[in-house]
């Protein structure tokens, strides 16, 4: 009996007051309907960083990072002086040690450097790599090959470009086998990677010379 004494005195008021009943119900559909929308979009962006992760091969590469400034005994921020970092000898010892581990690779990047192909010139993203880069960043190469240990055994100067590179200094010219200048000194190019795209890159994949 009080249940429906209960819903007839609800329904009255509801009757009564139509407008803030009706805004009500509005203000929960609306607030409802913005709690889906940000948990889809929540969603769907929680899946295109992964995506993007692993097309660049980082949802299973460990980066080793040397601070430019920890912390002292007293809790102060002081300037990092160690000079201690990982050698390329590093890279075999640890390959040797932990055979759990799939992939390993040297990466030194130099910043940007410009780069000179018969009188044409381009800014672009220089890094230094081992064998395994390629691999590692999942970036396949398009034509040619990429560097094998007996380069980096003879010491040979050669190279990979990204698409773009390989677009505006080499345009129609088949780059694989053309010296490419680099500030003083002269590379062989022996690889064309595949075009990878920047979409969560603060510098163009495809604007690299490896």
């Amino acid at each position: 009996m009080r249940i429906m004494q209960g819903l007839s005195v609800s329904l009255s008021a509801l009757r009564r007051n139509k407008l803030r009943s009706l805004l009500t119900v509005l203000g929960i559909i609306i607030g409802i309907a913005a709690v889906v929308a940000m948990v889809s979009v929540g969603g769907g962006l929680k899946h295109f960083v992964i995506a993007e992760f692993d097309r660049i091969g980082g949802a299973t590469t460990i980066v080793l990072y040397r601070p430019g400034e920890i912390k002292d005994k007293d809790g102060k921020w002081v300037r990092n002086k160690t000079t201690e970092r990982l050698e390329y000898q590093d890279i075999s010892a640890i390959s040797s040690f932990c055979p759990s581990i799939k992939n390993i690779s040297g990466i030194i990047g130099s910043g940007g450097k410009t780069v000179l192909y018969r009188g044409r010139n381009k800014s672009v993203d220089v890094e230094g790599v081992t064998p395994k880069y390629s691999e590692g960043r999942n970036w396949p190469v398009e034509s040619g090959y990429f560097f094998e240990d007996q380069d980096l055994v003879e010491n040979r100067m050669v190279c990979a470009i990204g698409s773009k590179v390989r677009q505006d200094v080499f345009g129609d010219v088949d780059p694989i086998g053309e010296v490419l200048r680099i500030s003083d000194q002269r590379f062989t190019v022996v690889a064309t990677m595949i075009e990878k795209g920047n979409k969560m890159a603060t510098t163009n994949w495809d604007n690299r010379v490896l």
